[in-house]
């Protein structure tokens, strides 16, 4: 969920990773290294076990 402008992605299922809306495209454009810092919320740790 982005902190910074009304978006969001995902189905509401799982944990939650919150952050600005660049970190999270950063995220959805599969760069995960860049993002994970500016990431907060339990779906981070997800996240990181993943990359």
């Amino acid at each position: 969920m982005a902190t910074d402008v009304p978006w969001a992605k995902g189905d509401g299922e799982g944990a939650e990773a919150t952050g600005a809306a660049e970190a999270l495209l950063l995220l959805v454009t599969g760069r995960t290294a860049a993002a994970l810092p500016r990431l907060a919320g339990p779906g981070t740790a997800e996240l990181t076990r993943r990359s």
